[in-house]
C-alpha cells in the first residue's frame, strides 16, 4: 500500500506501508476524493504538530469499498462512502460504524467536503440562533466560510464575518455574510 506522507518538514512523497488487514467489522476502502486540510499544509511546511516522519497526510474524503469483514452488515463491495480522517493512501481501513454510505448518484467531490462541513454546521446548531439574531464568524478559511453559510441559513441577521484576507472577505459576502471586517 502507498501513502503520501511528510518525509520531513518541508518534504513530502509516496511511501510504502503494509496493506491493512480487514477485521470482522471493518471495511477496506480505496480513496476516490480526499481533501487537503490547512493543518496538512502547516504540518508539512512548518512542523505545526511536530516533525513526524512518514506521517500520512490528508483528511476527510470519499472512497469505494473494496473489501468487507464477515460481520459487516450495511456495506458491500462497490459502495461509495464518506471517510473521516482517511488520508492520502491507496487503502483505508475503517470500522463499518465509522463510514457513511452514499447514494449511487452522489457527487464524489461534494461528498469529500460533507464531513468537513459537518463541524461548522454543528457549531452553528449549538448556538441555537433565533431568527434575526446576529452572528459573527472570525476567520474565513474553509470552516469559517461554511459557518457563514450555515448561520445565514439558520436565519441569523446580520451575519458579520472577519478575516485579514480581502479575498476571503469578498467570498464571505458572496456566500451570505451581510457585513465583513
Amino acid at each position: 500500500m502507498k501513502g503520501y506522507a511528510m518525509l520531513k518538514i518541508g518534504e513530502s512523497g509516496w511511501i510504502e506501508k503494509e496493506r491493512p488487514v480487514c477485521g470482522p467489522l471493518d471495511a477496506i476502502c480505496r480513496p476516490l476524493a480526499v481533501a487537503i486540510c490547512t493543518s496538512d499544509v502547516h504540518t508539512l511546511w512548518e512542523g505545526a504538530i511536530g516533525d513526524r516522519h512518514n506521517m500520512i497526510l490528508g483528511h476527510e474524503g470519499c472512497a469505494e469499498v473494496v473489501e468487507v469483514g464477515p460481520e459487516v452488515k450495511a456495506l458491500q463491495i462497490g459502495d461509495k462512502v464518506i471517510v473521516g480522517w482517511g488520508g492520502h493512501r491507496s487503502m483505508i481501513i475503517k470500522n463499518e460504524s465509522d463510514l457513511l454510505k452514499l447514494p449511487p448518484e452522489a457527487d464524489l467531490i461534494d461528498a469529500a467536503f460533507a464531513h468537513i462541513a459537518s463541524f461548522p454546521m454543528l457549531a452553528v446548531r449549538k448556538l441555537r440562533l433565533e431568527l434575526g439574531e446576529s452572528c459573527m464568524v472570525a476567520g474565513l478559511g474553509l470552516l469559517g466560510l461554511f459557518a457563514v453559510q450555515f448561520a445565514k441559513l439558520s436565519g441569523a441577521y446580520p451575519v458579520l464575518a472577519c478575516d485579514f484576507s480581502a479575498e476571503r472577505r469578498e467570498l464571505a459576502l458572496q456566500l451570505g455574510a451581510d457585513y465583513v471586517l
